[in-house]
């Protein structure tokens, strides 16, 4: 009975080693902002609009409508890449993440998806958000509101205003381990900008 038990404790404390490892490897690689994408504000996709003067009719009267209300709910994409510098994959099981737009969160989520990045490779990593654009900026008019959502729909905004912040996290069996501090990544690396 005694070397089953020693068994068990040996296999668990080997996968546990090689979840430590792998999620160690995830921690190391190198993040960066790709872009965001799939903008929807207040139900119109403006992700290829990169002026409210080109909004049909109908949604323009949406955008005011929902401002009007003191709700104007934003959904977008944030796609980081993330590149595997280590020797060995990059494994996670689900990466928990904050959204900041001017040092004031606004969003969080978590990807329960498995993550796995092999060495010397890169992967876009994609965090649905969901933010009330009204909320954050309520000091700027509607039209400092507009050109802000409209600027990251078409990747035109100051990239130092945004921020997200990654927990990565793995499950050793049937527990979830998460790391004890997040991982920042800042718009100032987003893609065409410096």
């Amino acid at each position: 009975m005694k070397k089953v038990i020693l068994l068990v404790l040996a296999v668990l404390a080997v996968v546990a080693f090689f979840y430590f490892r792998t999620a160690k490897n995830f921690v190391n690689c190198e993040f960066k902002f790709g872009r965001v994408s799939n903008v929807v504000l207040a139900d119109v996709d403006i992700t290829h609009v990169d002026d409210v003067k080109k909004l049909s009719f109908k949604d323009a009267a949406k955008l005011l409508s929902a401002a009007g209300s003191g709700k104007l709910d934003m959904d977008l994409t944030v796609e980081l890449l993330v590149k595997n510098p280590n020797e060995e994959p990059a494994h996670l099981d689900g990466i928990d993440y904050l959204l900041y737009i001017d040092d004031k969160q606004v969003a969080e989520g978590s990807l329960e998806q498995k993550v796995s990045i092999q060495p010397q490779e890169e992967q876009t990593v994609v965090l649905p958000c969901k933010v009330d654009l009204q909320d954050i900026l309520t000091s700027d008019k509607l039209e400092s509101i507009a050109d802000f959502a409209f600027g990251l729909a078409n990747n035109n905004v100051d990239a130092n205003r945004l921020k997200v912040s990654l927990k990565p996290y793995f499950t050793i069996a049937g527990e979830t381990v998460k790391f004890p501090s997040y991982i920042t990544v800042k718009g100032e690396t987003m893609l065409g900008r410096k």
